[in-house]
């Protein structure tokens, strides 16, 4: 288990990795679809519960809140000419919120053949753990809804196992606890959610909300959201290629970055 990217395959024990396994699951009847994501969640905390974990070999930056927002010269080029904006655009939106940090690791060295996980974003305040954020870009087929759900349920049960076992790292430092009340998040621009399954996709956080509050005791609120319309490719691409050509900073683009992540919004019907 968890020998690579494609761990979710344990819980759903069908390839709901692609977008053909995606179509296969949203075309089921909304009951099948119900009992389906019942099922699953179910058995990812039961898994999860029972993963054997071992003694930490953690990193210094291990279950730490922090802003990871250098991208590197290289990474830039490569960004600006039209590939992954993910990393750049998940360290912008920090740069620019508030209360937010980026690639929390909420497990390292505890389970054989995974060195780390992380959680794109999280937003805590005095080391309260709000809300968990799992970022996606622009190309569902890097990841699509469905799949991005279960990756930040999975992260969600994975720290709580860390927390209940009081697990510690190897510098024994403190670790960020879990709201009671708290959020699970897939968050990414418009177009990444494919409008043929937009309906079913506000069905499936439902689904999703009905089904956490039977299999833990937080009060855990799951949504899909969407960055402003106006939150778009081609503007992340024109900034990154400032900062690559060292003109000044574009505060206004700074300024729009804040407000999008403000005015992020749950799925609805267009």
């Amino acid at each position: 288990m968890f020998e690579n990217d494609y761990s979710i395959i344990f819980y759903t024990q069908e390839d709901w990795t692609t977008l053909t396994g995606l179509r296969e699951i949203m075309n089921l009847d909304s009951e099948e679809l119900k009992s389906k994501i019942n099922e699953v969640v179910v058995r990812m905390r039961e898994l999860i519960e029972n993963l054997p974990f071992m003694n930490p070999t953690t990193s210094r930056g291990a279950w730490q809140l922090r802003q990871k927002l250098d991208i590197s010269i290289e990474k830039l080029n490569a960004n600006a000419n039209g590939n992954d904006l993910e990393d750049s655009i998940e360290r912008l939106l920090v740069a620019c919120g508030e209360n937010l940090y980026n690639q929390f690791a909420v497990i390292a060295g505890v389970i054989n053949n995974q060195n780390r996980k992380s959680v794109d974003i999280v937003r805590a305040i005095d080391e309260i753990i709000q809300e968990m954020i799992e970022f996606k870009e622009w190309k569902p087929d890097a990841g699509h809804f469905l799949y991005a759900a279960l990756e930040i349920l999975e992260n969600f049960f994975l720290y709580k196992r860390v927390l209940d076992e009081n697990i510690q790292s190897v510098h024994n430092l403190d670790k960020p606890q879990l709201s009671r009340q708290i959020c699970l998040t897939v968050l990414a621009p418009r177009s990444y959610y494919q409008i043929e399954f937009r309906e079913q996709a506000i069905a499936l956080a439902k689904y999703l909300n009905d089904v956490l509050l039977q299999v833990t005791d937080y009060d855990l609120s799951f949504s899909f959201q969407e960055l402003p319309v106006d939150f778009t490719r081609d503007n992340c691409v024109s900034f990154f290629r400032s900062i690559n050509n060292n003109t000044p900073i574009n505060l206004e683009f700074i300024k729009e970055c804040r407000e999008s992540f403000l005015h992020r919004a749950p799925l609805q019907l267009m």
